[in-house]
């Protein structure tokens, strides 16, 4: 291998792990094309079909009530047993609520259409929690830890480049079929990439010495609820935070889809174009995370990047004009590659090393139950606010929350 090719993909995988290390990035390959299809543009079907954003709000929330009420019975269920066949099952299980998809719009009118979308999110979500508890146990025990680094950095650059050409795949379906047609197609696409996907994931071969290392682990941890003394010390400050940084993410979320659809008037051939420009900006700028993350440190680079979004949502309200609406993704894919190259690994640094799963359990919690309240609260704020109103208050609380995070985290 050259020295350019080792710069950017490493030095060459090791025979012991080769094929695990190849079936998941096929695995997270086809997830891209099923991210950058029916995950991309289901909300924006349901706008297009006259979801209310109480509706498109409930789309958000399902994963995240599935998620807050299952975590812990699930933490239970799943001891002892093999986390390679949880995540193969839960993920094939819950991926093949995809099918349901392709037929809806020629089988209902509209109104029921949505709530059959929002029902299958919300079923397909239950297996989806066991993925939710054990898919960290599974990367644990098929990554050795001194390949962990580049295996996921590859995943991550594999993500980008399949979610930009399925983005830039589902543009040209679009734009070429009707309306019903060219939906069934995309979701079609989505329910193919699941499965290539769950095919992948049931090559991948369990690692007798990894899984036994991993046991151990686990075997000196106490097994038990949240433990609420955590955030009596600093821990609970930098969990207010988290809340406050995706809370101030998730609001927007569901009011998106509508102000893009309603307000700004885009075509889904406009859409994909800015998706794949996303998923190419925050592929480049992910490769430049390293050398950011020294100049800046972990904190720092999140509050930044939460800067970068709030500015990307500005630019958005405006985006009148389609070069207004790339440059909008530009700034986004910018942003949240800063944010996904350091938020977690800020965490991790204010979390004991050798207790980390209870600290990552109110982590969890606080990610779904801030989705779970923007999801019900996004219909009303779009009430009281309106959609564009509504946008402002979420680039209030991005702000609010990187000045949180720069000054007290």
């Amino acid at each position: 291998m050259s020295a350019f090719a080792r710069s950017i993909f490493g030095p060459p995988l090791p025979d012991e792990h080769r094929w695990n290390f190849i079936h998941l990035y096929f695995d997270v390959f086809w997830w891209g094309l099923l991210n950058g299809s029916t995950i991309a543009f289901l909300a924006v079907y349901a706008s297009r079909i006259n979801a209310s954003a109480y509706q498109v709000g409930l789309l958000t929330a399902a994963p995240a009530l599935v998620n807050v009420l299952l975590t812990l019975p699930i933490t239970g269920f799943v001891k002892g047993k093999s986390s390679i066949q949880l995540v193969r099952w839960s993920n094939l299980i819950m991926r093949l609520f995809y099918l349901l998809l392709i037929p809806l719009p020629i089988l209902f009118n509209q109104e029921i259409q949505v709530w059959m979308i929002i029902i299958i999110t919300l079923v397909m979500n239950i297996p989806g929690a066991i993925n939710g508890v054990m898919g960290n146990v599974f990367l644990a025990e098929t990554i050795p830890p001194e390949w962990r680094s580049q295996v996921i950095g590859t995943r991550n650059a594999l993500l980008a480049v399949s979610s930009m050409l399925s983005s830039f795949m589902v543009g040209w379906i679009l734009s070429s079929l009707s309306f019903t047609s060219g939906y069934m197609v995309v979701f079609a696409l989505g329910f193919a990439g699941s499965m290539g996907s769950s095919i992948a994931l049931f090559q991948v071969r369990p690692n007798a010495a990894m899984i036994t290392a991993a046991e151990e682990q686990v075997s000196h941890r106490k097994k038990s609820g949240l433990d609420w003394h955590i955030l009596a010390g600093p821990y609970g400050r930098l969990m207010g935070l988290m809340f406050l940084f995706h809370f101030s993410v998730f609001l927007a979320g569901p009011i998106f889809p509508l102000y893009q659809v309603r307000d700004l008037n885009f075509t889904d051939e406009l859409i994909s174009q800015g998706t794949a420009l996303f998923w190419i900006i925050h592929a480049i700028a992910a490769t430049q995370t390293s050398v950011i993350t020294r100049r800046l440190g972990y904190k720092k680079m999140t509050g930044w990047g939460t800067v970068l979004t709030a500015l990307s949502t500005i630019i958005f309200i405006f985006s009148y004009q389609p070069w207004i609406y790339l440059l909008c993704q530009v700034v986004s894919g910018m942003g949240w590659a800063m944010i996904g190259g350091a938020l977690l690994n800020y965490l991790l640094e204010k979390i004991p090393g050798e207790n980390r799963p209870p600290y990552l359990a109110w982590f969890n919690m606080m990610v779904n139950g801030s989705m779970l309240i923007c999801g019900l609260i996004a219909g009303s704020v779009v009430d009281l606010m309106g959609r564009g109103g509504g946008m402002w208050f979420a680039v209030g609380l991005r702000l609010l929350s990187a000045l949180a995070i720069l000054v007290l985290g």
